[in-house]
């Protein structure tokens, strides 16, 4: 197990690639590890939201669980920024999904003998990656925001906003056309909150 934590530490200390390529300081890159936990704290507040606006079952657990879980592969494959994607053809997202269980499938197995613990967490990631139950479309889209929380972040710190505008652009439809509700009530608390500052610019 020890072998296993010093593995995901990893992500403590791996940067966030996209800001890298947007133009922000190396030494205000937010770290995958980070970016892990606000979209933990995210799909949990989506969650319990998402239950009393919708009235559907959720499991809490799960998303917490899947929210944790979610950049695993990043620990030995790191952060791949979305927009060099296009530029391996279509094929290429295939290969990287193939690539992400693989990494997955090593960094558990380095558990040792916690054969249970195993399981569950290739389950969890299993169902985050295909995308289909609504926990994992709670965490996808918490993954989502958390990017526009960081940018908003940046614009903060004096950022010029035309660096982000490819992630306000993209992920803000991506949030629309999620089907979970709570998250678009985030994101329009988000939007509010990023006129306002422009207003006062």
């Amino acid at each position: 197990m020890i072998d296993f934590l010093l593995k995901i530490g990893r992500l403590k200390r791996y940067p966030r690639m996209g800001w890298i390529v947007s133009g922000v300081n190396l030494a205000e890159i937010e770290t995958v590890g980070a970016h892990s936990f606000r979209t933990a704290l995210i799909a949990l507040i989506l969650s319990m939201r998402e239950k009393e606006l919708s009235r559907d079952e959720i499991d809490i657990r799960r998303v917490l669980e899947m929210a944790l879980l979610h950049d695993f592969s990043e620990a030995v494959l790191q952060d791949i920024d979305r927009r060099v994607i296009p530029y391996f053809g279509e094929e290429f997202k295939q290969l990287k999904k193939r690539a992400e269980k693989r990494a997955v499938e090593e960094i558990i197995s380095s558990m040792g003998d916690h054969v249970e613990t195993k399981r569950t967490f290739l389950e969890v990631i299993e169902d985050y990656m295909l995308e289909k139950s609504k926990e994992a479309k709670i965490v996808q889209v918490a993954d989502r925001l958390e990017v526009l929380i960081q940018a908003f972040e940046y614009e903060q710190l004096g950022y010029p906003k035309k660096l982000f505008e490819d992630f306000w652009s993209n992920i803000v439809k991506e949030v629309e056309n999620s089907g979970i509700k709570s998250a678009n009530k985030l994101l329009e608390e988000l939007l509010r909150s990023r006129n306002r500052k422009k207003g006062s610019c």
